[in-house]
């Protein structure tokens, strides 16, 4: 199974075996008994070798720059995090302050 990687350049997400393969020939090597010829990978989709390592969401398994969860997860699991904090805060008669507090420096998870 092949891994993602990132584009700085265009800012695509692409599998590892999609890249392509550059070569650059070193004549000033020629005759030294060494290899003259570097090989690279660039992105397919604009040809920039500006590739970064990519991981997949630890929920939806989608590609992403971070190395748990992508921007959209994130935001999912903050909006239903502050849904609850608000019905518990209601059903406990008190504010979601209280409660963040509780949370932080209880030893509960």
């Amino acid at each position: 199974m092949s891994s993602w990687v990132y584009c700085d350049n265009c800012k695509q997400f692409v599998l590892e075996d999609e890249l392509e393969r550059e070569y650059e020939h070193h004549s000033e090597l020629s005759g030294m008994g060494g290899v003259t010829c570097e090989t690279f990978y660039v992105c397919p989709h604009c040809g920039s070798d500006e590739i970064d390592d990519a991981y997949e969401c630890e929920i939806c398994g989608e590609p992403t720059t971070s190395l748990d969860y992508c921007d959209d997860c994130r935001t999912e699991v903050v909006k239903s995090f502050n849904k609850w904090l608000e019905k518990t805060a209601g059903e406990l008669h008190t504010n979601t302050s209280k409660i963040k507090d509780l949370l932080y420096y209880e030893d509960i998870f």
